[in-house]
């Protein structure tokens, strides 16, 4: 039964912090307290990292009774749920709220202004033109701008510093099958590219622009804030332990608190979503009657 005594007692052995508390506290730091069946799966992370094929362990019946045993630091309670419409994310409780927290993660890790860093991720139509006003014949009614047509989605998951340093996006498209034949080895430079079933982002695809973007280009030796919506679903256990491995210090936006305090979003994707726009436009007057293409994408992008 006690696979505990793999995970949680290392304090007989002289560490002070076992992985597992440690990493409860700074989920309820950042006000999402993990679900008994989440910490469960977290110590079957663990317990299979640890274990051999000769020596096979299970999860006992009453093993988060013994944990709690062992760590009177941790409790259960019974967690009350909040409606959306109720929650105080847009309003100045829970704004200051969010930048006490934001100071105290600073102060306590000594966070400097280069390693905080705003993550986002938002979706744009591949071909959506701008609408606007037009001249034409002055019976006529209801003129229409044309635009190429296809509403297939491209997701950006962008990143960019308290300093205003950018690291270079993940592009992620609609489809089952390879791209990178669509782009030129000078755009591969400046992105990254990945493939989804919808277009959306997913947990692997979050977890693979945090291992291989934004962990490798924001490395600098110290500890790092991310900053990201208030979104937990993706918050997985496997992306939690590698944050936790490699210094980098979660927060999350107050929910419904994005158009106030999401700076991507405000400021630089919402708008540069509108730019693109224009780019289309200008494509479809150009190239009248044909498709964008997943290789056209990044080109109006860059240009936008």
């Amino acid at each position: 039964m006690i696979s505990s005594q793999i995970i949680i007692s290392n304090q007989n052995h002289g560490v002070p912090n076992p992985p597992l508390v440690t990493w409860i506290g700074r989920l309820d730091q950042i006000e999402i307290p993990p679900r008994l069946i989440h910490v469960h799966d977290v110590v079957v992370v663990l317990v299979r990292k640890r274990a051999t094929t000769s020596n096979l362990i299970t999860i006992g019946q009453h093993w988060i009774t013994c944990f709690l045993n062992q760590h009177p630091e941790i409790s259960a309670w019974f967690a009350s749920r909040i409606d959306h419409q109720r929650e105080v994310g847009g309003k100045p409780e829970g704004i200051k709220s969010f930048f006490d927290r934001l100071s105290e993660v600073r102060s306590r890790y000594r966070i400097q202004a280069e390693d905080i860093w705003d993550a986002d991720e938002k979706g744009f139509a591949l071909e959506v033109a701008k609408g606007g006003k037009v001249l034409c014949n002055s019976k006529r009614r209801n003129p229409r701008i044309r635009h190429p047509g296809n509403r297939e989605w491209v997701t950006l998951m962008e990143g960019i510093s308290a300093i205003r340093r950018g690291i270079s996006p993940l592009y992620i498209y609609k489809g089952e099958a390879h791209l990178m034949g669509n782009h030129d080895y000078e755009e591969r430079d400046l992105a990254s590219f990945a493939i989804s079933k919808t277009g959306w982002t997913n947990d692997s695809l979050e977890f693979l622009w945090l291992k291989e973007v934004f962990e490798p280009k924001t490395r600098s030796g110290r500890d790092r804030l991310l900053i990201i919506d208030g979104h937990s679903s993706h918050l997985t256990v496997e992306l939690i332990e590698f944050c936790f491995d490699h210094s980098i210090h979660i927060l999350c936006f107050p929910r419904h608190s994005t158009h106030l305090l999401q700076l991507l979003d405000v400021g630089i994707v919402g708008p540069l979503g509108r730019y693109y726009s224009d780019e289309v436009d200008t494509w479809a007057r150009t190239y009248s009657y044909q498709v964008i293409r997943k290789g056209d994408f990044f080109p109006l992008w860059q240009k936008a």
